[in-house]
C-alpha cells in the first residue's frame, strides 16, 4: 500500500476472509485490503496491498452477515445488502513468437559490442543476501541484481553485460533470470470481487425540503390522491423521494371491459416443479426454498367455466393442459401438502391435482352422511384451510374432509364424528378456525399463544361432551395437536357453535347471540365493564 493516501477518520472495516478485509470510508468508497503472508508472519515486502473495490453508500455501519453477503447500513441513504463474487483470476499472457532473423541481428550486435574489461571480483554474498536477490531480484548494494558471485571471468560465462559496463547476475544466473524467478516467487494480486445489490432498505433521512403533489393516476381510479415529494439525503446519497398514503395498487395486467363476462373470483395457487421437489428432499433443502417463491397458476371462476392461466413473464391461458374443472364455475381453491397438491371444490365435487395433471376426484353426492341421501344434493359453498376442506351442501348439511399425509389425498372424517356434525336445519354461515394464528393482544387477554379457544373451552366446558373432546383431541396426530382447528357454525336464530377439529365435539355455544352486544369482549376488559355497567342502568330503569 505505498503511495496510497486513504482517510479513515469515520471508516469501517468487515473480515471476509483470513486475509483479506474491506474497508469503506466516509466518501462512499469502498477498498479491499490484502494481506501477503510469508510463513508465519507478514512479508517484510509488499505486506499489506490496498486497491479501490468500488463506491458505496454513505456508510454508518457495516459487517459481514455470511461469507458472501455484506451489509452496509447508511444514516443518510439507503442500506444495501450486497453479495460479494470473486472475480477470475486473468490468464497469463500467451508468449509471442520470435520475430524473423532474430538469431542473426543477435549474432551481428554480439559481434560489434566490444570486449569488456574484467572487474575486481565483487565481495561474497551471504545466505540472506542471496534469498533476498532470489526473491526480490535485489543485491547487497540495493540494486536489482547487482550482487553477484566471486569469479572474474569475462563475457563467456554466460552473465550479461549492461551499458556502464557492470556484470549483471549471480554466479551463471543473470539479473532477467533473477527477477523473473522473484516475479515467480511473488504472491499473485488478488483479483477482487464483484458487488451485487441483492436488497436494499429505503432511507429518507435528513430530509431537506417537502413539497406535494398529485399522484399519478391509475385506471380504473375516481379519487385523486396527493403524495409528499422529499428532497433527502446527504451528499452523494442525496435523492428525490416520493411519499405515498396507504398502498397503491400498481397495474400489471389490463383486461378489457367484457372479456370476463360474470366473474365471480379469483384464485392463486402454487405448484413445485421436478426441479424444486428434488432439491427439497436433498441437503439444499433451506436453498430450495427460495425458489419459485411465486404462485403457479391463477384460477378465474366465470359464471358457468373456469379459465386457468399460468403465471411467469405474462399471464397465459393453459386451461386445455390443465386436469382442473374448466366447465363449472369453482367456488374455491387453494394448496394443500404444502405446494404438492392444487384443491379446487365446483358444485359437483372435490378435485385434486399434483399441478396440472389429476390425482383424485370426489363427487358431491359422496360427502353426504347417508351415500343412500345423496341424489341431486350439490355444493354451494367451500373454504379450504388445510388439512382440512368445508363443504356446505344443498340441503344444509356439512361435510368435511381431512388430508392423509400418506397418500397425500382427502378423506372424509370416521362415521362417528360425521354423526357429531350438526344437523342441516337452520344454519346461516359456517367457517374453519385456525386456532394455530396467535390472536392480537388485548389488555383483558393474557394469553393469545396459538390454541387459545383449544385451552378456553377445554378450561370452561362443564359438559361430558367437551370432556371426551378433549380427550380425543389428546390422541391425535402431532401436526393436529400442534395447528388445532375448529368449526364455527352460526345459526338462523343468532346461535354460535363451536365444534372442536376432528372430533367434531361441541366445545363452546351461544344461544341469542344476534341480540346481544355487536362486539364480544373478554371478560374484564374495559369494554366488558362498560357492556355490565350499560345492563345495570338498563335494569334499574
Amino acid at each position: 500500500a505505498v503511495g496510497v493516501a486513504v482517510e479513515l477518520d469515520g471508516a469501517y472495516a468487515a473480515v471476509i476472509s483470513e486475509k483479506q478485509a474491506l474497508v469503506t470510508t466516509k466518501a462512499g468508497a469502498l477498498y479491499l485490503l490484502s494481506l501477503r503472508i510469508e510463513g508465519r508472519r507478514l512479508a517484510t515486502r509488499g505486506g499489506m496491498h490496498l486497491k479501490r473495490a468500488g463506491g458505496a453508500v454513505l456508510s454508518s455501519g457495516m459487517c459481514l452477515v455470511t461469507r458472501r453477503l455484506l451489509f452496509l447500513g447508511s444514516r443518510v441513504g439507503d442500506s444495501l445488502l450486497v453479495s460479494l463474487k470473486e472475480k477470475e483470476a486473468t490468464k497469463d499472457a500467451a508468449m509471442l513468437p520470435a520475430p524473423e532473423g532474430g538469431e542473426t541481428k543477435k549474432r551481428k550486435a554480439d559481434a560489434e559490442t566490444p570486449t569488456p574489461t574484467p572487474l575486481p571480483p565483487p565481495p561474497p554474498m551471504n545466505e540472506d543476501d542471496e534469498l533476498e536477490a532470489m526473491l526480490y531480484g535485489e543485491g547487497i548494494d540495493g540494486g536489482a541484481g547487482k550482487a553477484t558471485e566471486g569469479g572474474g571471468g569475462g563475457g563467456d560465462d554466460g552473465r550479461e553485460v549492461n551499458a556502464d559496463g557492470e556484470i549483471d547476475g549471480v554466479g551463471g544466473v543473470s539479473a532477467a533470470s533473477l527477477r523473473a524467478a522473484a516475479a515467480a516467487h511473488r504472491a499473485p494480486d488478488h483479483p477482487g470481487y464483484t458487488f451485487t445489490v441483492r436488497d436494499s432498505v429505503l432511507g429518507i433521512s435528513p430530509v431537506i425540503d417537502l413539497t406535494v403533489g398529485a399522484s399519478a393516476s391509475v385506471s380504473g381510479d375516481t379519487i385523486e390522491r396527493t403524495e409528499l415529494i422529499a428532497a433527502c439525503g446527504h451528499g452523494k446519497n442525496g435523492a428525490l423521494a416520493v411519499l405515498q398514503r396507504g398502498i397503491q395498487p400498481e397495474l400489471v395486467t389490463e383486461v378489457e371491459s367484457g372479456t370476463l363476462p360474470g366473474l365471480k373470483g379469483t384464485w392463486t395457487v402454487h405448484h413445485d416443479s421436478a426441479d424444486n421437489e428434488r432439491l427439497r428432499g436433498s441437503a439444499a433443502a433451506a436453498a430450495a426454498q427460495a425458489v419459485d417463491p411465486y404462485h403457479a397458476y391463477l384460477v378465474i371462476s366465470l359464471a358457468s367455466s373456469t379459465m386457468i392461466l399460468e403465471t411467469g413473464e405474462e399471464l397465459k391461458e393453459v386451461s386445455e393442459h390443465v386436469e382442473l374443472v374448466t366447465d363449472a364455475a369453482t367456488l374455491c381453491a387453494g394448496n394443500a401438502f404444502g405446494r404438492e397438491r392444487i384443491v379446487q371444490v365446483y358444485d359437483k365435487g372435490v378435485r385434486v391435482a399434483a399441478g396440472p395433471v389429476k390425482v383424485q376426484d370426489i363427487a358431491s353426492t359422496e360427502l353426504v352422511a347417508d351415500a343412500g341421501d345423496g341424489e341431486g344434493i350439490e355444493i354451494v359453498a367451500a373454504e379450504i384451510s388445510f388439512p382440512y376442506v368445508l363443504c356446505c351442501l344443498s340441503d344444509g348439511s356439512l361435510a368435511v374432509l381431512k388430508g392423509d399425509e400418506e397418500s397425500k389425498t382427502l378423506v372424509k372424517l370416521d362415521v362417528d364424528a360425521l354423526a357429531r356434525l350438526p344437523p342441516g336445519g337452520g344454519i346461516a354461515c359456517a367457517t374453519l378456525v385456525d386456532d394455530s394464528t396467535p390472536a392480537a393482544a388485548h389488555g383483558g387477554l393474557h394469553d393469545r399463544s396459538p390454541g387459545f379457544l383449544k385451552r378456553a373451552t377445554t378450561a370452561t366446558a362443564t359438559t361430558t361432551t367437551t370432556t371426551a373432546s378433549a380427550s380425543r383431541e389428546d390422541g391425535d396426530d402431532d401436526d393436529d395437536s400442534r395447528r388445532p382447528m375448529f368449526l364455527a357454525v352460526t345459526r338462523t336464530g343468532g346461535a354460535l357453535e363451536l365444534y372442536s377439529l376432528p372430533s367434531c365435539d361441541k366445545a363452546w355455544t351461544a344461544n341469542g347471540l344476534s341480540e346481544g352486544v355487536a362486539v364480544l369482549s373478554p371478560a374484564g376488559s374495559a369494554s366488558a365493564a362498560l357492556v355490565d355497567r350499560d345492563a345495570a342502568a338498563a335494569a334499574d330503569a
